[in-house]
């Protein structure tokens, strides 16, 4: 019994050095502990656009390693994005490096009495913190792995940047042409979206002539002349009442096409997303491939569950494209199993 006591006390000490950095988006405080929990010298400030400060630190560990004989350990307090392009240089360097949830750092403060809480002590603070073998940290995944979170963290959030700038171009609209809304049912259709960039101003719809107008509604619309015609006169109606009603600038013209361009941007870009969804102009799935899929599971299940269904694909999907480090490309199941026959003999039989 004493001699296991003696193995889990021997265990529970640390044999390295603890390099303990408190990250600022600009700079970084550095301390280094022994095992004993002394410190090496006073803490240390990292510039980060500094190669000098950079390189400096690096040969402080180095030297404290060389002087005590033993390994270092950087420990790094996650701050959002700003620890990350120094635990990358620290870990190029050839040091071990881990990151520190924010909450062991704060719930530390039992280290010092006066719960003291200042630039030089959380560095020593997370050097202590760094000693306790039973530390539970975090490694920066690899790189495939962070794209593909980068991207589907972001998914939602460009997904609402439209609606932001359908609300922005609206509220444009209501101090330069306010009458504008009521033409259309929504001023980001395409008729609507291509007038505006090509006239943005009330001033421009009167002096553009009838044909043009009339020309781009039918271009762009699926209802006829006469439809066109109904929607031209409604806006030579708007414009001749934002004359009087309504303030128009230049800074209002730069303003209205700068959010048509950035809207029309985003909806190439979640177009590639949208692979269940039908585009409205052609009357085609975005995604043929994706899109039979979903129709077919939805004939047997829910809505909700055939749409969980295509997520499970995609995923798929996108596993494949990482392993196999190939494009996204859009071919059938019956071609993607001649593919993979040709690729294959040997498996041709078991996949069939």
């Amino acid at each position: 019994m004493h001699y296991k006591r003696l193995l889990t006390l021997i265990d529970s000490i640390s044999s390295y050095l603890s390099v303990g950095l408190d990250i600022g988006a600009y700079f970084t405080w550095m301390s280094i502990a022994l095992p004993n929990g002394s410190f090496v010298g006073k803490p240390f400030k990292i510039i980060h656009s500094d190669p000098r400060s950079r390189d400096l630190a690096v040969t402080k560990i180095k030297e404290a390693q060389e002087a005590y004989s033993l390994k270092s350990r950087c420990f790094l307090e996650s701050t959002g994005i700003y620890h990350i392009p120094l635990l990358c240089f620290l870990r190029d360097k050839g040091f071990d490096c881990s990151v520190i949830n924010p909450i062991i750092t704060k719930n530390s403060t039992s280290i010092n009495i006066r719960k003291l809480h200042n630039d030089k002590f959380d560095p020593k603070k997370a050097a202590l913190v760094g000693l306790n073998v039973s530390l539970k940290t975090s490694i920066l995944p690899e790189d495939s792995v962070v794209d593909l979170r980068n991207l589907v963290r972001d998914y939602y959030y460009f997904k609402d940047l439209p609606s932001a700038v359908t609300l922005k171009l609206t509220a444009e609209l209501k101090v330069s042409f306010p009458a504008y809304a009521k033409v259309f049912s929504k001023v980001t259709t395409q008729s609507s979206l291509k007038l505006l960039s090509a006239y943005p101003l009330a001033e421009d719809m009167l002096a553009a002539s009838k044909d043009e107008i009339v020309d781009i509604i039918r271009s762009t619309a699926r209802f006829g002349e006469a439809y066109a015609l109904r929607k031209y006169e409604a806006i030579i109606a708007a414009a001749q009442d934002a004359a009087v009603f309504g303030r128009a600038l230049s800074s209002n013209a730069v303003r209205i096409r700068l959010y048509i361009d950035i809207y029309l941007e985003y909806q190439k870009h979640l177009a590639a997303l949208n692979n269940v969804k039908i585009n409205k102009g052609s009357g085609t799935p975005v995604n043929p491939v994706v899109y039979d899929y979903y129709t077919r599971k939805c004939s047997g299940k829910k809505k909700t569950v055939s749409m969980g269904t295509v997520m499970h694909k995609i995923c798929n999907i996108i596993f494949a494209m990482l392993r196999d480090n190939k494009p996204f490309e859009v071919i059938t199941p019956e071609e993607h199993c001649r593919r993979f026959a040709a690729e294959h003999p040997e498996k041709a039989g078991k996949a069939a």
